[in-house]
């Protein structure tokens, strides 16, 4: 009798623990990105994984991981809105684990930024470790984006003040292979990938006046492995998903219907009137931008308290039955 009580209890602590495990798995799993090597995810406008919360000082990681930011800074200038975090001449630093992240012989950092207002003299750095050896910045003198990696070759371009905003700037790594420089999901610049990058530490923003600026943080990802083109932009459209309530699929329809335009007149005409429509559904879509679905997490909640609940329950008539006999 006393082996089939300890059954009954050891299938009820099983319940607990794997509905507490669905909820730490469940926001990831839902998410509109790469899963594979994803190692922390936040997003803008959904800063605890269960909804935004303006007055936040934490943004929690969607991965399942655990790697949240803390600490991160709330003044007059520096909050989360309703669909970012605002930050102005501010840093906050990264946890350990994506610094080891970045450290390693395969990483990909993705960062998706909104609206940008440059106020640094001589550049504008979104993503920095205190010895410099990783850096992602634009530079003023020639408008460049690049990204110092250590010793390594940097990719860069020009035009860094349009690539920095509203867009989703991707950066993957491996070494002995390659560290390329994606913007909206479309590849920019490629450099030899030599030596790991060492960084000391990692943070996001600037505060000195030299470096520093305002931008809409949206959202910021670390994987631990390479992400390939297609994944890149797989990602990038789920950024469009998250945020804009959209997707590059009009883009893609518009391209062609252009190329076919130069063919013939009358499927000019064609393409203008079945344009009109889509145009507003267009419109329509990216004006309903709503938060992220990352799973009910208070329904799972909900069903770890009643496993505890119930794990208690029996327990307790175990422990009152042997008294009574």
């Amino acid at each position: 009798m006393k082996q089939k009580h300890l059954r009954i209890i050891a299938v009820a602590v099983f319940i607990v623990i794997l509905t507490i495990s669905s909820i730490w798995g469940a926001t990831a799993t839902e998410l509109p990105y790469v899963q594979d090597g994803l190692e922390a995810c936040y997003l803008g406008n959904n800063n605890t994984g269960s909804g935004q919360d303006t007055e936040a000082t934490t943004w929690a990681d969607l991965s399942g991981k655990g790697n949240d930011i803390i600490n991160v800074l709330k003044d007059d200038n520096n909050y989360f809105t309703d669909n970012a975090y605002l930050l102005d001449t501010s840093k906050t630093y990264f946890p350990q684990a994506v610094v080891d992240v970045v450290n390693g012989q395969e990483f990909t950092v993705e960062l998706v930024l909104g609206e940008l207002k440059s106020l640094g003299q001589q550049y504008n750095t979104f993503i920095n470790s205190n010895n410099d050896y990783f850096a992602l910045f634009r530079r003023l003198s020639d408008d460049y984006i690049e990204f110092k990696n250590y010793t390594n070759s940097r990719p860069q371009s020009a035009g860094g003040l349009d690539y920095f905003t509203n867009s989703t700037v991707t950066i993957t790594f491996k070494v002995g292979g390659k560290v390329t420089m994606y913007v909206d999901g479309v590849q920019i610049d490629q450099k030899d990938a030599v030596n790991p990058i060492g960084a000391d530490d990692l943070w996001f923003g600037h505060d000195h006046e030299t470096r520093n600026y305002e931008a809409e943080f949206l959202s910021m990802r670390f994987y631990s492995v390479e992400l390939t083109a297609a994944q890149v932009e797989a990602n990038y459209l789920g950024d469009l998903e998250i945020f804009y309530g959209d997707d590059d699929s009009s883009d893609d329809t518009s391209d062609d219907e252009s190329e076919e335009s130069e063919e013939s007149e009358e499927s000019d005409e064609s393409e203008e009137e079945s344009s009109e429509p889509s145009a507003e559904s267009s419109e329509d879509e990216s004006s309903e931008t709503s938060a992220p679905q990352t799973g009910d997490e208070s329904r799972y909640i909900l069903y770890a308290v009643i496993a505890i609940a119930a794990v208690l329950i029996i327990a307790t008539s175990l422990i009152t039955g042997r008294r009574k006999a």
